[in-house]
C-alpha cells in the first residue's frame, strides 16, 4: 500500500501556543504507512488534512477528507452558522470534540453530525506528567496560563492577598505567557514569587516544574479543558478550580483531587484548607494520578489521526495500533 500523507496544520501566531507544541507532538508519531507533516497553511500534496484551529479548515483544499479540531466552548456571533468564522464544521466529515457540551453547542446551531466521523474526549496530559519522588521543601501555589481576560489572572492574585497565611509558609509559580507583570506585583507585596515565562520555558520543561508545587488554582470563567487541569492531576496534585471545562466532571467523587470554587474569597478558604491537610500528608499523588490514565496527549494524538485516516480509507474509525 502507498504511503499516506496527514497534513496537520494551523497558522503560528502570537497565542495560544498550544497549537504549535501540538504540531511538534503530532510531527513526532511514528506510524506505518502514515507520514505526516505540519504546515502553518494546508499542504496541497496530502491525502487528508487535520486543521488544529476551526477557523482554518475552511482553507484545507478538500473538505470530505478533513478533521477539525475544536478546543473552545465559544457561542458567539454566529460563529457555528453555514456563514459563521466556524461555519465549516457544517462541510467537512470528521470533528474533534474535548468537551461534552461541544456537541450541544453544535447541535444548538443547526450542525448536523449524523454523516460526520467523531472523536469525543479531552487532549489530556503528556505520559511525561506523573508523581515524582520529591516534595516541595515550602507550600508551593501555581498558576499556570496566558494572561488573557478569560483566564482571570486577577482572581488568582485576589485570592493571595486574602490568603490567611504567613508570607513565610508558602511561595508562589507563575507560568505561562505574559505573567511577568502579574509576578512582578506579587513580589513587590512581598510574596515569594518565582516567574517561568512560556518563551523561556516549553512544555518539555513543565513536568520538572509541575512537582516542585504543592497544588494549582485555575480562575478561568470558561475552558473546554483545561489542559492544566489534566496535566497537574497526572502530576499528582490536586487542583483548585472554577466550575470550567472538566473540573466539575472529573470531580464527582474525586474531592481530594479537585476543589470547585466560584470566587476569589473561596478559593483563599480552599488554599488554606490544602495548606493544613498538606502538613498532614492528607493525598497520595499516585491515586490522583492514577484518574488521568485514560486521558494521555498521546493517546489523543493517535486518535486523531486515526480519524484522519478513516476519511481517506472510507470506513468508520479505525484502530493504527
Amino acid at each position: 500500500m502507498a504511503e499516506r500523507i496527514l497534513n496537520v496544520y494551523s497558522k503560528s501566531i502570537t497565542s495560544p501556543w498550544l497549537f504549535d507544541d501540538l504540531k511538534m507532538h503530532f510531527q513526532k508519531l511514528d506510524l506505518k504507512g502514515i507520514r505526516i507533516i505540519t504546515s502553518q497553511y494546508p499542504d496541497q500534496n496530502a491525502d487528508a488534512w487535520i486543521a488544529i484551529r476551526t477557523t482554518e479548515a475552511i482553507l484545507s483544499p478538500n473538505v470530505e477528507k478533513t478533521v477539525v479540531c475544536i478546543h473552545d466552548l465559544y457561542d458567539h456571533d454566529n460563529i457555528y452558522q453555514p456563514n459563521g468564522l466556524r461555519g465549516i464544521v457544517h462541510k467537512v466529515k470528521g470533528l474533534v470534540l474535548c468537551h461534552p457540551d461541544q456537541k450541544k453547542i453544535l447541535l444548538r446551531n443547526g450542525v448536523s453530525i449524523t454523516n460526520k466521523n467523531i472523536l469525543e474526549r479531552p487532549i489530556g496530559a503528556l505520559s511525561a506528567f506523573h508523581p515524582g519522588s520529591n516534595k516541595p521543601e515550602k507550600f508551593t501555589i501555581a498558576w499556570i496560563g496566558r494572561n488573557h481576560w478569560r483566564k482571570r489572572i486577577s482572581w488568582f492574585i485576589k485570592a493571595i492577598q486574602q490568603l490567611e497565611l504567613p508570607k513565610t509558609e508558602f511561595k508562589i509559580i507563575l507560568l505561562g505567557k505574559g505573567i511577568e507583570e502579574s509576578g512582578a506585583f506579587l513580589q513587590s507585596l512581598g510574596f515569594n514569587c518565582e516567574i517561568y515565562p512560556k518563551e523561556n520555558y516549553p512544555i518539555t520543561t513543565y513536568p520538572n516544574l509541575y512537582r516542585k508545587m504543592n497544588c494549582l488554582v485555575i480562575t478561568s470563567s470558561t475552558e473546554a479543558g483545561p489542559l492544566t487541569l489534566f496535566e497537574s492531576l497526572a502530576t499528582g496534585k490536586p487542583v483548585i478550580s472554577t466550575k470550567v471545562g472538566w473540573a466539575p466532571i472529573i470531580d464527582v467523587g474525586n474531592t481530594e483531587a479537585i476543589t470547585l470554587v466560584d470566587t476569589p474569597l473561596e478559593i483563599s478558604k480552599a488554599i488554606k484548607a490544602l495548606y493544613l491537610k498538606n502538613k498532614r500528608d492528607f493525598y497520595n499523588p499516585d491515586e490522583i494520578s492514577r484518574l488521568m490514565n485514560d486521558y494521555t496527549l498521546e493517546d489523543w494524538i493517535k486518535e486523531v489521526v486515526a480519524l484522519a485516516y478513516s476519511l481517506i480509507t472510507k470506513t468508520e474509525m479505525v484502530s493504527l495500533e
